[in-house]
Formats: structure tokens, sequence, C-alpha cells
């Protein structure tokens, strides 16, 4: 027979398990609504109920106020975009491959989810809480280290200035792609097509890396295989 101890331990982790899931079923029945409408529009709390299937004041025994829904909503698609783009994260190809893997997955994510999108802009550009949430760190991080490996296949010692400086590089990176896709996926008529605007933004990217470079007296070929250059470099 289990002891007192261990029959409020399972109650603990029974009840634990129950608000993990409501929590989700909320979280998920927000992006739904989100989804459902256009970019930008408002979706109300009892929206959220009624999808989720709950009395709209049940929400508020999972989570303490809509701003704490809201950063739970936010963190969810932002690890739902970070799931796209982490198995495109390599260095395999050509800096130029890995530039438009990166780029081009981001951009048709937005296509399918423009209201999602809407929403987490300005997590991904740096500009919500300090930190931010952990997967628009996350993507800023990875941007920030193909930044350093180009520093690295250069065979650069970066000064503490530079060194420093490449975690706002990263975002900026970030925030040139994210408002100029925002502008394109508000266009009436969205021009140019998919495939030659995340070519332009891909291009766009290699420039601002290509002119940090020659700043600093290197030159990259954006046709160079990375993994070669990387082993020759450690060679």
């Amino acid at each position: 027979m289990a002891s007192a101890p261990e029959q409020g331990d399972g109650r603990r982790t029974r009840w634990a398990e129950h608000n993990s899931e409501r929590r989700k079923l909320i979280v998920d029945a927000a992006i739904a609504e989100t989804e459902a409408g256009p970019p930008g529009a408002l979706v109300h709390l009892q929206q959220i109920a009624e999808r989720a299937g709950l009395n709209r004041t049940v929400i508020y025994r999972y989570f303490d106020e809509r701003a704490d829904l809201d950063r739970a909503v936010r963190r969810a698609v932002l690890q739902q975009l970070g799931a796209e783009i982490e198995p495109v994260v390599s260095l395999s190809g050509t800096i130029e491959d890995v530039i438009h893997r990166i780029v081009g997955t981001y951009i048709r994510w937005t296509v399918a989810h423009p209201a999602l999108h809407r929403l987490v802009e300005r997590d991904l550009v740096g500009v919500t809480a300090p930190g931010g949430t952990d997967s628009a760190v996350w993507i800023g991080s990875q941007v920030e280290g193909l930044l350093a490996v180009g520093a690295a296949v250069l065979g650069m010692e970066l000064s503490e200035d530079d060194a420093v400086s490449l975690d706002p590089l990263a975002f900026a990176l970030i925030g040139a792609v994210v408002g100029a896709t925002r502008r394109w996926l508000g266009r009436e008529k969205r021009e140019p097509s998919v495939e030659v605007f995340a070519e332009r933004m891909s291009e766009s990217v290699w420039y601002i890396i290509d002119g940090h470079a020659r700043r600093m007296g290197g030159r990259l070929d954006p046709k160079a295989d990375l993994s070669a250059l990387l082993r020759g470099n450690a060679g």
C-alpha cells in the first residue's frame, strides 16, 4: 500500500500532467484562431475558449493573465518556426547554399502562416522582453554562429569589438529579412514570386556578410564548399 507522501507525489504528478495538457489545448486553440483570421487581427479570449471547448473563466486557471497566455502562444509559434529551420542549419554545401536554405525555409513558412508570422515578428528581431524567447534566441544564435564560421573560414581573429558585434549583427540580418518579408506578404498583389523574393533576400544577406568580410580584409567565395574550407582551415 502506498504511503501518504507517495500518494501525494502521484497526485501532484497527475495534476502537473493535466495542467500541461490543458495549457497546450488552450495554446493550440489560440494558434488556430490566429490562423483563421487575417494577419494582425485581435483574437478574443472567448474565441479561444470556444475553440478549446472550455468556459472562458477556466483559461485563467492555467494562465496568470492574458499576457501570460500571449507569451505562451508566441513561444509555441517560434518553436514551430525553429523546428522548420533547424534541419536546414548545417554547413553542408556552399556558403550560398547555406544562406538560401535558411532564408528560403523561413520565407516559405511565412507564406504558409502569415498571421503567425505577424504575431512573432517582434520576437524574431529581438525587441520583446530582454533575452527574448528561447526559440528566437536560438535562431539568432544560429545566425551568429554562421557569421563566426565565416570569420574562421577566412582565418581571421576577430577584434573584441567585432566579436561582441556578432550578436546585434545577427539580429540586424534577421530584422532586415523579417521587415522585407512583412512588406512583401502585405502587398495586395504579392510580387515577385516566392522563389524570386527568397533569391533576392538571400542575395541581400550575402552582400552584408561579404561587405563585413571585405572590411576586415577577407574575401569569401559564395560558391566555395564550406566543409572543405573548414577542413582546410583546420589543417
